[in-house]
């Protein structure tokens, strides 16, 4: 039943906010605000019974699948027990559970199809650039999720999903650069300084040759 002061989620701008039934308006129609938990708190919308009611259904089931979801963790997640999160396309992120009973994983390792624009790799100034889930594993920062993400939750509901528990851990290190790739990648070095020169908001063309001909005389390599 909508009455005031009955909460439900509806979406708004960006976000899903819960919102709060304030006022009737008319026959069959409600005046709702945004509760004051985010950037649209105080937002005021017109709706009727029927969509209320609607919202409240979608609530409650999300609520079931959750509560779904908490107590497969609870019942099944063991400390330092391995599982897998999936990311799609064949890719996994292998991690440990670091809690009993909850969903918290810490990331060890990439297994499956990952691309290479996934995978660790250098730059042509030497810089190594990290990608997300590259970042997380080596880092190794425990993080919360759900647990519909697992493949080890995914077989219950009768995924055929090849078993990533036998596959092999992707190798994130990067080789150590040669003579000649360090002495290639100082010179972009140079380039990208004169260029952040070049574009500097300096009106005196004169200083900006002088900075970069210091720049210039940097020596690249032994």
């Amino acid at each position: 039943m909508v009455e005031i002061g009955t909460t439900f989620h509806w979406s708004y701008a960006d976000a899903n906010p819960l919102w709060t039934v304030i006022a009737p308006r008319g026959k069959g129609c409600w005046q709702c605000k945004i509760k004051n938990d985010c950037d649209y708190a105080g937002a005021l919308k017109v709706f009727s019974t029927e969509e209320i009611e609607g919202a409240l259904a979608n609530d409650a089931f999300w609520n079931r699948h959750d509560k779904e979801l908490a107590d497969w963790a609870r019942l099944n997640l063991k400390a330092n027990q391995i599982v897998h999160v999936e990311h799609g396309f064949g890719q996994y992120v292998r991690c440990i559970v670091v809690e009993a009973g909850k969903c918290i994983l810490k990331p060890i390792a990439l297994v499956g199809d990952w691309y290479s624009h996934d995978l660790p790799r250098r730059n042509r100034n030497g810089e190594v650039y990290l990608p997300y889930s590259a970042k997380k594993v080596l880092e190794g920062e425990p993080y919360e999720t759900n647990a519909s993400h697992l493949y080890e939750y995914q077989v219950l509901r009768g995924t055929n999903k090849p078993n990533p528990k036998n596959l092999e851990a992707i190798d994130l290190s990067l080789p150590s650069m040669t003579k000649e790739e360090s002495k290639e990648a100082l010179l972009w070095q140079k380039i990208e300084s004169i260029m952040e020169v070049a574009n500097s908001a300096t009106d005196n063309p004169s200083e900006v040759i002088k900075e970069i001909k210091k720049i210039l005389s940097r020596k690249t390599a032994a």
